[in-house]
């Protein structure tokens, strides 16, 4: 069960990982206008989704790193004995 888990939310973060790199791209492609019209949010839009793109990253490898470190040290804890017993 632990390892079918591990892997349907390794899928999840790759596919959030993916969305986070094509959606904004999209996005912009979709909803730029043909003509400009008297102001121009074009430039504050593209900074505002580079930031975005660059903060979801770096919140997805957080979150990796951190869960990394936490199944690390899980496993750790479980082969390290205690007194000579081995806990479950």
């Amino acid at each position: 069960m632990y390892k079918t888990l591990s892997i349907f939310f390794g899928f999840g973060l790759l596919g959030a990982m993916i969305c986070t790199w094509v959606t904004p791209g999209v996005i912009s492609l979709l909803f730029t206008p043909p003509v400009s019209f008297g102001t121009n949010c074009e430039p504050a839009a593209a900074w505002a989704t580079e930031k975005l793109i660059r903060s979801q990253i770096a919140g997805v490898l957080i979150g990796a790193g951190i869960g990394g470190i936490w199944l690390v040290s899980r496993k750790l804890k479980k082969s390290s004995p205690k007194d000579g017993v081995e806990s479950k």
